[in-house]
């Protein structure tokens, strides 16, 4: 396989249409672009005459933010209704990734809290705090403050173990 990369930040590599055969594509010669998720990239079909047209708007839709795709979508549907699926798919990839980095920072969370004693019987709540805040920074501040509250728990019922 001879896939070249062609943006390495947004992770888009191109090939040839004999690439694609090996994919088990049904008719390679009609797939503009596709997403391999083992991967993480996604592949543009080079062999294409409007592969250019499908990377630019590849690179410009990946690389907006979540409030300026839906004006670009509409700008690119407005002249090409054909790039609407083209448009779902960097959707999905975009979905993907943004899920991918959130799994990547759970697993280092849990390798860090992991070693804790009572760790397990709090994954409840880490779920639940991921899952309820959006923004990084909120996160954060709930982590830290249920932390707090939980080391002042222990250190009243350490107190009170001493005292009995």
């Amino acid at each position: 396989m001879s896939y070249s990369i062609v943006n390495e930040e947004l992770r888009i590599q191109s090939c040839s249409i004999e690439d694609l055969v090996d994919k088990e594509i049904e008719d390679p010669a009609t797939v503009s672009l596709f997403y391999d998720p083992s991967e993480d990239m996604l592949i543009l079909n080079s062999n294409r005459e409007d592969a250019d047209v499908y990377l630019m708007i590849s690179r410009i839709y990946l690389k907006a933010d979540k409030s300026r795709r839906p004006e670009i979508r509409k700008d690119v549907e407005s002249t090409m209704k054909s790039l609407s699926t083209t448009l779902d798919l960097l959707d999905k990839v975009i979905w993907m990734r943004e899920q991918n980095a959130r799994f990547e920072q759970l697993e280092r969370n849990f390798s860090m809290i992991g070693r804790q004693k009572a760790f397990y019987d709090q994954m409840d709540m880490i779920y639940a705090i991921d899952d309820f805040e959006h923004e990084s920074t909120f996160k954060l501040i709930d982590a830290y403050n249920w932390g707090y509250i939980q080391g002042v728990k222990a250190e009243r019922a350490r107190r009170k173990k001493v005292s009995q």
